[in-house]
């Protein structure tokens, strides 16, 4: 973290790579190409695995890596792209040639997909939901500068109620740049042993950050789906420019978040910090008032308003500590969740601010920070 005397940047994001003059400095060059169709492949991750020496291929799948032959001659070199299988091959077995750009070949995945069925037997309804994380101040930020490895990411996990649920737009503010333009891919993990894991989607979601202000991101296209708790990033792909100093807006509420600083560099946890990442999303539910009903309880509903100076508070995460069902409030600070009279409900507004309420005879439960 970095602490600016006239506001706090959190989930300080500079990205360290070796000096291009540096002694010892090896150039491994290729072109990464589609080995049915022999096409160029842009935007492939490429890295030493673990040591934060990475970059990404170019829009003609060209890249320069690098690195030292002989300080790196026992490690291992990967080549990862969404829809392809990755391949991994010592560093002893490249061949350093840097005018070359010889061909490295990505054989394309064949996957069954397993879709969420999100109509069984007709009875499941999209319900609109907005999940992540909103900010009503400026003041905490997450950003790219100084020296940069292309492949880095800046990750948050979305906590949500668990169900089918597809994802549908994604926002987020970028409150300044240096840069003319700069290029990110969207990425969605589930999460395992407490990092991010397998990529959720199956075409890479790229766009270029070249004005400052609220940026929207179509997912629909992208038929994302996910059933749990995720974690979103933004991946750095190019840099259009001489300076980068990109600037996104983070969120005041406690999170979970990670960082890695290039392609196929292993990911550091940074506790307590989140990124304004908002979602808009359907959630998958039966149709009210036709909910199944658990053995032994009611199943009601109950609702209401999490309120701060009189303007409702979003993304306020309520837990019902009986069932274990986790919801956050809307962009108005509404919130819906099955409960039965006597399950204690906790309003977790910060990791200091946590509030609880036993649900009565009543079916709305207000709070009032």
């Amino acid at each position: 973290m970095f602490l600016d005397k006239l506001y706090i940047k959190i989930l300080t994001f500079c990205f360290f790579v070796c000096a291009i003059g540096a002694q010892g400095q090896d150039y491994f060059t290729g072109t990464m190409v589609d080995a049915i169709t022999d096409e160029p492949l842009p935007y492939v991750n490429i890295g030493v695995l673990n040591m934060g020496l990475g970059t990404v291929s170019n829009e003609d799948g060209k890249f320069i890596l690098k690195i030292s032959k002989e300080k790196h001659w026992s490690e291992t070199i990967q080549f990862s792209s969404i829809g392809y299988t990755t391949v991994t091959m010592p560093v002893q077995d490249l061949i350093f040639d840097e005018n070359a750009f010889l061909n490295i070949e990505l054989q394309p995945k064949v996957e069954v997909l397993e879709g969420i069925v999100l109509t069984s037997k007709g009875q499941l309804k999209p319900y609109p939901e907005i999940v992540g994380f909103d900010t009503s101040v400026k003041g905490s930020y997450g950003y790219w500068n100084k020296d940069i490895a292309l492949g880095g990411e800046l990750a948050t996990k979305i906590p949500v109620r668990k169900g089918p649920r597809k994802l549908r737009r994604l926002s987020f503010t970028v409150v300044e740049k240096a840069s003319d333009s700069v290029l990110v891919r969207v990425n969605v993990y589930n999460q395992a042993a407490g990092f991010p894991k397998e990529n959720l989607v199956k075409d890479n979601i790229i766009l270029t950050l070249n004005t400052v202000g609220v940026n929207n991101v179509d997912l629909t296209p992208y038929d994302i789906e996910v059933t749990n708790d995720f974690i979103l990033s933004l991946e750095l792909l190019q840099v259009y420019g001489d300076k980068i100093d990109l600037v996104l807006l983070a969120s005041e509420r406690t999170g979970e978040s990670y960082k890695r600083y290039a392609s196929q560099d292993k990911w550091e946890s940074i506790y307590g910090s989140a990124m304004a990442y908002v979602l808009d999303t359907d959630y998958y539910s039966l149709p009210k008032g036709r909910y199944k009903k658990r053995e032994g309880r009611k199943n009601r509903t109950v609702s209401g308003y999490i309120f701060k100076r009189g303007r409702g508070v979003a993304n306020v995460a309520i837990l019902n500590e009986t069932t274990k069902e986790r919801v956050l409030t809307d962009a108005k600070g509404k919130y819906m969740i099955e409960a039965e009279t006597n399950d204690m409900l906790r309003f977790i507004v910060s990791e200091k601010n946590k509030q609880r309420r036993r649900v009565d005879k009543e079916q709305t439960i207000n709070l009032s920070l």
